[in-house]
């Protein structure tokens, strides 16, 4: 059962077995010239605290978080010797005795309360509990009890529930003003309020898997943020010998559609794929790889042009112009994804220069013009 700093103690198992509660956070510090427990736990602080007229000796020692053992009702803290000497390794140990028990004095009654009150003290005398508890009582989380004639509030079973279901909620990301509805909600409205709580957390967990997932693929090259598919359709154009530069380009502009419009991915590399199945288109992949470093007016890099222009003629007379480009994307997402492709790919600006002499404009999104003068659209 774990502790937190502003949050309550769990219910501890108060029988014959040992319990431990995980503190988290520094607690107090206790000076060097505290007394010393005897033994073999000679490293263990032992200092006493005074409630409910009784004297519960407790014994500190170790590193790490701290980690409270409470004793079980047949038993005190000189039966934990072994397990403490284990834990200390790990954890700043901290165990004591109920009333009536080992070092601890006697007392007038003993009850579950009043063995749960010893604990109480305990966590108390650490520093976490109270904290956890003022903070309650000033969002009016919690009813401040009375104090005793000792000067220690006293907190009844039902309130240790409370704080139990307080924790909870907290913890489940509840904000405290609803917390508050809820503990004075009815049996229906808490039971709806839970099952809100659980689709919530639920969403988020969702979420996270995704983004682990999304983390877990950056060492994963093409597959960053890309769907099976489009990683499939990039293999393909490698396979072919498409230049690793003109991938890059079609990767990159991938990468910002699937963030964009992930829905209308599906719709798009469905296209591709079907194009990619064009001799004729595949071939102009390899032409244009082997024309990236070549000037505006190279006779392969024209010869090109050429034969793209008069490709995407054919296919908008056969086809219609829609078929030529239905990527529907918005201007400034072409437009970035056109500069992308201009500075990975040396030869495209040249490439659609010389295009749009040809009567045909755009890198990402195609349209039809009228071509310069000198120039003619051709057709096979």
């Amino acid at each position: 059962m774990t502790l937190t700093q502003r949050q309550p103690f769990s219910m501890v198992d108060m029988t014959t077995r040992t319990s431990a509660i995980e503190v988290t956070g520094p607690g107090k510090s206790y000076s060097a010239d505290r007394k010393r427990a005897d033994g073999s736990r000679g490293t263990m602080r032992q200092f006493t605290v005074h409630h409910d007229d009784v004297t519960i000796p407790i014994y500190r020692g170790g590193q790490g978080r701290p980690l409270v053992l409470c004793p079980g009702l047949n038993s005190t803290h000189a039966d934990l010797h072994e397990l403490i000497e284990l834990l200390q390794r790990d954890y700043d140990v901290v165990t004591f005795d109920l009333r009536g028990h080992g070092l601890a004095s006697d007392a007038d009654r003993y009850s579950f309360k009043a063995f749960l009150s010893d604990l109480v003290a305990v966590m108390a005398e650490l520093g976490d509990l109270d904290r956890a508890v003022r903070h309650y009582h000033a969002k009016g989380l919690l009813p401040e009890p009375e104090r005793d004639h000792s000067g220690y509030r006293r907190y009844d079973a039902g309130a240790v529930v409370e704080l139990i279901k307080i924790r909870i909620l907290a913890e489940a990301g509840v904000p405290l003003a609803r917390v508050r509805e809820l503990l004075q909600a009815d049996e229906v409205e808490f039971a709806a309020a839970v099952g809100d709580i659980d689709s919530r957390l639920r969403a988020e967990i969702r979420q996270r898997q995704r983004h682990r997932a999304q983390i877990a693929r950056l060492a994963a090259g093409d597959n960053l943020a890309l769907p099976p598919a489009v990683v499939e359709y990039l293999d393909r154009l490698r396979a072919f010998g498409v230049d690793e530069r003109i991938v890059q380009a079609e990767r990159d502009g991938w990468i910002l559609l699937a963030a964009h419009s992930p829905e209308r991915v599906p719709e798009w590399i469905a296209r591709k794929r079907e194009q990619i199945g064009d001799p004729q288109l595949t071939d102009f992949f390899l032409s244009l790889s082997q024309a990236l470093d070549r000037t505006a007016d190279d006779p392969p890099l024209v010869e090109l042009a050429e034969k793209l222009a008069a490709y995407l003629t054919r296919l908008a007379e056969e086809e219609g112009e829609d078929y030529v480009d239905d990527t529907d994307i918005e201007p400034p997402l072409v437009k970035l994804m056109d500069e992308l492709a201009f500075d990975t790919v040396p030869g495209a600006r040249r490439l659609i220069e010389l295009l749009r002499k040809r009567g045909w404009t755009g890198w990402t999104k195609l349209e039809r013009g009228e071509p310069s003068t000198g120039c003619r659209r051709d057709t096979p």
